[in-house]
Parts: structure tokens; C-alpha cells; sequence
């Protein structure tokens, strides 16, 4: 895809973009919310099914595209279905459930822009939580070590939501925390990771800087 080769080149300090993969259009937003920070934690595992695992849920996706294309001709890719389409689309359970997903997110999308910029953490957390509840369950990418910081973070007084980053099977949960409830509630996630795991996970703590640039010599 071209997310990462935009965001490395054209992001902007302190804003998160919303890409159109479609036109190449972008957007920017605030990131901060008052009262609160983001915050990286790293499960320090990376289990081999991503290359294998996540290939075959975008052929699974393709797939249900190719098919929902005969019903409705409308239909270029899953950001042109409906709910009520995929409903009545007599695709197999399993291909529902990753085009619910798909679905899904796109308009989680939207509602977090709207969160942003009302600088509204309550409902950027509950978004943060129904994405990774999908991520886990429906287009299953997640991984038990994951899960596990997700279920810490969104069951955690002062933590407004957390959810899987990245192609899932490994890899870093993001949280929306209040300031003042961040320490407590790292203690609290990296104890509970380590009697499960045995290992701490990695609390990455981080700034949204502008893109690539010219740095003379």
C-alpha cells in the first residue's frame, strides 16, 4: 500500500492523517486531547503467521469483492459496501466477518476525526476498543499477547481505550490514557504481562514529528 510512504514523507508534527487510498487525498487533525496522553506498548513478539495469515484475509477480502461486484455494480472495494449488502450477499460466514471488518473500521475512521476534533477522549476510546474487539474477532490478526495489554487497557480506570497497531500476530498495543492515571496504569500492565509471559513488555513513549526532510550536511 502507499500508508507508510505517505506518512514517512508528508506527516505533519502533533497531527494524524487521514489518507484516501482511492484519490490520494489526505487530511490532517490534532492528535492531542487535553488531559491525556498516547501511548506505545510493545509485546516484544512477532510470531510468524503475519506474511501467511494476513496475505490470505486480503484474498479473502478480494475475493468478496469479485463476488459482491455480479450483485451490486456499484462496487469497486469493500469501502463501496453496505452492511445491508453484505447482509443479503450470501457470502461465506467466514468472508462476512472480514467484510464487516473492513466495513466497520472505515466508519470508525470518520468518528474518530469527529472525536479528534472535538478533543473528545470517550469517544476515541470506545472507538479504540470496537476496533480491536474487531481486529480480534473478525478479521483475526491479534494474538493472545495483544489481546492481553487490550483487555488490561480497556478494563483500566483512567485508560479511555487501547487497541492492536500494525498487521496484527505481535507487535504494539496503542492507548489513550489520562495523564494522571498513566503511571499507575503502566505498572499495572507491564506486572500482569510479566507473571503471564514472562518477560516485560516495552513502554514506548512517543512524538508525532513532521515527515522526512532535507538535513544539510
Amino acid at each position: 500500500g502507499i500508508m507508510d510512504q505517505f506518512a514517512i514523507i508528508l506527516s505533519e508534527k502533533n497531527k494524524v492523517m487521514m489518507l484516501d487510498c482511492r484519490d490520494r487525498t489526505y487530511q490532517f487533525f490534532p492528535a492531542a486531547i487535553p488531559g491525556t496522553k498516547w501511548v506505545l506498548i510493545n509485546t516484544k513478539v512477532k510470531h510468524q503467521l503475519i506474511d501467511s495469515d494476513y496475505n490470505q484475509r486480503a484474498r479473502e477480502c478480494k475475493l468478496s469483492v469479485d463476488n459482491l461486484k455480479f450483485a451490486f455494480y456499484e462496487v469497486k472495494s469493500l469501502r463501496d459496501v453496505t452492511l445491508d449488502m453484505l447482509s443479503n450477499s450470501g457470502l461465506p460466514e467466514l468472508h462476512k466477518q472480514r467484510c464487516r471488518f473492513v466495513i466497520e473500521e472505515n466508519q470508525r475512521v470518520k468518528e474518530m476525526v469527529n472525536a479528534l476534533s472535538k478533543k473528545d477522549a470517550v469517544p476515541a476510546g470506545e472507538l479504540l476498543k470496537a476496533s480491536h474487539h474487531g481486529l480480534q474477532y473478525l478479521y483475526e490478526v491479534s494474538c493472545e499477547e495483544l489481546d492481553h495489554l487490550a483487555d488490561i487497557a480497556n478494563s483500566t480506570e483512567g485508560v479511555f481505550g487501547g487497541r492492536m497497531m500494525g498487521g496484527g500476530f505481535g507487535g504494539c498495543v496503542i492507548c489513550l490514557v489520562q495523564e494522571d492515571a498513566m503511571d499507575a496504569f503502566l505498572k499495572k500492565a507491564i506486572s500482569s504481562y510479566e507473571q503471564t509471559f514472562g518477560f516485560k513488555p516495552e513502554v514506548i513513549e512517543f512524538e508525532l514529528s513532521d515527515g522526512v526532510s532535507m538535513v544539510s550536511p
